[in-house]
């Protein structure tokens, strides 16, 4: 088995390997999703549970003309709109009505508020979901933990200063 044995360094540089081409994978598929009109969007309630979890991050097909979007959407889809008080809402679309340019949407928890919307509010459809994501996003979206992160490496960058000071008497 000599042949097989690797030695630690080279191990890690597989693993870093590998986490890298991962990462780029993933960097890539983001970037023509996005390229090709997905939007993301972290989902802030469970209005959409248990199919859509709260935390999840859901990629939303947008279109770019309300006619695109009387093809696209129907009965059954589920969309992403905006709220006259400019908060992004994903809720299933239960009825439309072409003619008069609007929809309504609900929640599939029990007892969820239907909502009546213009078809001008629709972001676009939701294409796929990924659970606990939309946690990472919100994250790195708040100045708090920018604020955080800086701090930590300034005082880190302090703390070594002060410390490779310390050494020296």
């Amino acid at each position: 088995y000599n042949w097989i044995s690797f030695n630690s360094i080279s191990m890690r540089k597989l693993i870093l390997n590998i986490i890298c081409i991962v990462l780029g994978i993933i960097i890539l598929t983001h970037i023509v999703l996005l390229i090709s009109g997905v939007k993301l969007f972290s989902v802030k309630t469970g209005s959409m549970e248990p199919e859509i979890h709260q935390g999840s991050l859901v990629y939303v097909k947008t279109y770019k003309t309300i006619d695109k979007l009387y093809e696209n959407i129907g009965v059954g889809d589920d969309v992403t709109y905006i709220t006259n008080n400019n908060i992004h809402v994903t809720h299933r679309v239960i009825s439309t009505c072409v003619e008069e340019g609007t929809l309504q949407t609900q929640g599939i928890i029990p007892n969820a508020a239907v909502e009546d919307i213009a078809y001008s509010q629709v972001v676009g459809k939701v294409i796929f979901s990924i659970p606990l994501l939309g946690y990472v996003i919100t994250l790195f979206q708040s100045w708090y933990f920018w604020t955080i992160l800086v701090l930590t490496v300034i005082i880190t960058y302090l703390l070594k200063l002060l410390l490779k000071e310390f050494k020296k008497q």
